[in-house]
């Protein structure tokens, strides 16, 4: 599988990341556009070092027409030192040819010292650097792979040459983008983000003989931003990632050369986030495990958990007498607790998730009652925690307990897919789309759904009709009768108007709900509702009596209609109260965490310049509230 790229990129760099900064450079010219000699110098005003690739290899086959040709693209190229980043085995720099184009070039970290150690270090390290590039050539023409072109050797240093990617790293973007200060994202973004990080370890799975990256961190995932900026992934939901550093990469079953193993060189992968079987020598059967791409699902597993929680699943630098690896095996990950979750005011987590407050504030003015600042908070996090069935078994200690990349990424795509959907369930009481590894969906919640419409559907429709029909009855049977009105002091004979008569008789139902308003799923709507519709009735009836002087037939078939319509009012109240979730008793503590809150609205959700417009719903929630 390929991909069409209408210009080369390659791998950005964290400003001053061998320094530990954190901004974010220029990539410099984008490939194939023409450069002139004087744009040839980094933006810093440093200069362009000119160096020259030997024995340059191609990484794909090229005709032999085309050979000289294609090497010579590569064959001088200047390099900004400034633009370099250090991690795995060697370091990255930016580069540009004499036609503009702008590579990555890789070579070995240097080795200090000339004695037989050193040298034996530094062999060890060329001959990773090999194994690396064998292991970038089969992910190559994969999407969301950088691409390839070949290695040869600098100033007497092997050096392989691949893409610039323009954008940043995911461990860089998670900072700009938490929306709390522990470092958490919005569940819906971490859920999208690492969709997609699943989605190009799935097409790993494609690579003949098999293919383990072994070293999956948020520093190693890059957001690419040269078609689409950043912003504009995050409004649409889908990510274009690359994933970086093949520096620990396995080819099927053949296990590296570990340089763990002899010099303790950082070789296999980074701790926080690599599966247990990455971190023991000691285990035969996890050291075998190696090569699978199960290790990529369990890092991958804990690059979620930095987006959802701001930190890794395992606290490694807690003081322990255990490995890593036994902590791994023998203790369960850290509770997996979301934004919403773990703040006491989530609207301050809200105000930064436009597209969520937007499809809330859409939920709750479609709801027959108005939910309160506690439920609002509880939904959310009822939704939230579907994540975790999805993660959890990506971290079972044993790699064949842990389900395919294909699976985990189709399950968070339901997740997202429905999330909406979810969170008006979640708010109405109604059991959730279930959300599953490999996207299977059980029909019961549908089931449940779909009863409980058809019984609304069915009580409604029957009252209306049964309402409907003792108004036009009373119409037809009072239109023009003669009775007395006791309204002075001697009674006057009037003649009825049938329909009159209706449009008194339906008073009692319109004050029922009018008082219940959009709280029918609550107590005090619910009492409102019943209190209006009884007192409305039992007020006509009295007044009615009280200046209706007619024959004792006529006042019954009045009384008679008055409860028939009070009665098919009830009714469906009555039913959207019994339906909708009470859950007062376990929300009574977040309720005074969450005092005060304000929802962001569906209005002026916008985005302004690189950053997404933060709305404020306090109107929108006392407009709620009011209704």
């Amino acid at each position: 599988m390929s991909e069409e790229r209408p210009r080369e990129e390659g791998i950005i760099q964290d400003s001053d990341s061998t320094e530990g900064g954190g901004g974010v450079v220029s990539p410099g010219a984008p490939a194939g556009s023409p450069t002139t000699p004087g744009e040839l110098v980094s933006s810093e005003g440093a200069p362009l070092r000119l160096v020259r690739v030997e024995n340059f290899e191609p990484a794909e086959p090229v005709a032999a027409a085309h050979a000289e040709a294609y090497a010579r693209r590569f064959s001088t190229l200047l390099l900004n030192d400034t633009r370099s980043r250090q991690g795995g085995l060697g370091e990255v720099t930016w580069a540009v040819n004499a036609r503009g184009e702008a590579f990555a070039v890789k070579r070995p970290l240097p080795v200090q010292g000339t004695d037989a150690d050193a040298q034996a270090y530094r062999e060890a390290l060329e001959h990773a650097f090999a194994e690396e590039y064998e292991g970038h050539r089969r992910v190559s023409g994969l999407k969301g792979f950088p691409r390839l072109y070949g290695r040869g050797t600098v100033e007497g240093s092997p050096v392989l040459i691949m893409e610039w990617v323009e954008g940043e790293t995911l461990e860089y973007a998670a900072t700009r983008l938490a929306v709390d200060e522990t470092g958490r994202l919005s569940p819906l973004l971490a859920a999208r983000l690492t969709r997609d990080l699943f989605e190009l370890l799935a097409r790993m799975d494609l690579v003949v003989g098999g293919f383990a990256h072994r070293d999956v961190t948020p520093a190693n995932v890059m957001i690419c931003t040269a078609l689409v900026p950043l912003a504009s992934q995050i409004e649409e939901g889908v990510f274009d990632l690359r994933l970086i550093d093949f520096g620990s990469a396995a080819v099927g079953e053949r296990r590296n050369v570990s340089l763990t193993e002899v010099w303790g060189a950082p070789r296999g992968a980074t701790p926080d986030y690599a599966a247990p079987e990455m971190l023991t020598e000691d285990v035969a059967e996890a050291v075998a495990a190696r090569a699978g791409t199960a290790v990529d699902v369990y890092a991958a597993a804990g690059v979620a958990y930095r987006l959802l929680t701001g930190r890794p699943p395992y606290d490694l630098k807690t003081r322990d007498v255990r490995s890593p690896y036994r902590r791994k095996t023998e203790d369960d990950p850290a509770p997996l607790q979301c934004a919403h979750e773990a703040v006491p005011d989530v609207g301050a987590v809200l105000a930064q998730e436009p597209e969520v407050a937007v499809a809330l504030s859409h939920v709750v003015t479609t709801m027959v009652g108005t939910p309160d600042k506690a439920e609002i908070q509880e939904a959310l996090c009822t939704v939230d925690r579907q994540i975790n069935g999805l993660l959890e078994p990506c971290l079972a200690p044993k790699p064949g307990d842990r389900p395919t990349a294909a699976a985990v990424r189709d399950g968070l795509n339901a997740f997202c897919r429905q999330y909406t959907a979810n969170l008006g369930h979640a708010l109405t009481g109604e059991p959730l789309e279930p959300v599953v590894l490999g996207e299977g969906v059980s029909s019961a919640p549908q089931r449940s759904r779909h009863w409980k419409t058809a019984l609304r559907a069915g009580v409604y429709g029957l009252c209306g009709l049964i309402w409907l029909a003792v108004l036009v009855s009373a119409a037809l049977v009072t239109n023009g009768i003669e009775v007395e009105l006791a309204l002075g002091a001697e009674p006057q004979l009037v003649m009825l108007s049938g329909w009159l008569v209706a449009l008194l008789l339906a008073i009692p139902s319109a004050v029922g709900y009018g008082l219940r308003g959009r709280k029918g799923g609550r107590w005090l709507g619910f009492g409102l509702g019943t209190a209006g519709l009884a007192g409305a009735s039992a007020a006509l009836a009295a007044g009615g009596l009280s200046v209706l002087t007619a024959s004792p037939e006529l006042t019954d078939t009045l009384m008679s209609a008055l409860l028939s319509c009070a009665a098919a009012a009830w009714c469906p109240m009555t039913l959207d109260f019994a339906l909708s979730p009470l859950r007062r008793k376990q929300q009574a503590s977040v309720s005074k965490a969450v005092a005060g809150q304000s929802l962001p609205s569906s209005s002026g959700a916008q985005e302004e310049g690189n950053s997404a417009a933060m709305v404020s719903a306090g109107d929108v929630v006392a407009a709620l509230e009011e209704a």
